[in-house]
């Protein structure tokens, strides 16, 4: 899986699903491990961030 399909899933599952969004924000690294098949490096960090009307987030590539 690319991690523009694991993007993806994870923002469908988000809209779906209330507590996986809550994981997502309490323990973002941990709640893909559990829930994909992923596992990241000890030195990778995972932020969640949420856009509003008034703040928007855009994430580029390396």
């Amino acid at each position: 899986m690319t991690m523009s399909e694991l993007y993806d899933k994870i923002v469908e599952r988000s809209k779906k699903d209330k507590s996986f969004k809550k994981n997502l924000f309490n323990d973002p690294k941990k709640a893909i491990e559990s829930e994909y098949d992923v596992k990241f490096d000890d030195n990778v960090q995972v932020s969640v961030y949420q856009s509003t009307s008034d703040h928007m987030h855009y994430v580029l590539p390396i």
